[in-house]
């Protein structure tokens, strides 16, 4: 989950913390919700391969939705602390690609002590 979690605070323009609900895949079976595999786009390739976009949704089945994280899942908020660990982790195992990170996000990144890799030239 760490690097979920980095890939997406990476995708911002700001650091904060990050809300997440997350539950069992069972949890869209069982709700009538068809997922397609698609790319994502955060700067980590490889959970950009993970994600699944939600497709032919109706009110009905995002209520059903909610219901079923609420008592199958969880709603968890990752504070900042944490974000920033999983982001340090992430840059120093090399999973993140520089040149998608948001440039104010670097400039807070660096100013909150996390260290950025510089770009590589264009």
């Amino acid at each position: 989950m760490e690097r979920v979690v980095a890939a997406l605070a990476l995708s911002r323009n700001n650091l904060a913390h990050l809300d997440l609900a997350i539950a069992p895949e069972t949890v869209l079976e069982m709700c009538g919700i068809q997922g397609d595999k698609v790319q994502a786009e955060t700067p980590d390739s490889e959970v950009n391969e993970w994600h699944i976009d939600l497709v032919e949704l109706t009110v009905t089945k995002i209520a059903e939705l909610a219901r079923a994280i609420k008592s199958e899942g969880e709603i968890k908020r990752y504070n900042l602390g944490y974000v920033k660990e999983a982001i340090r982790k992430s840059l120093n195992t090399n999973y993140i690609i520089i040149e998608h990170i948001d440039e104010k996000l670097i400039q807070s990144l660096e100013k909150k002590g996390i260290s950025v890799p510089s770009r590589n030239p264009s």
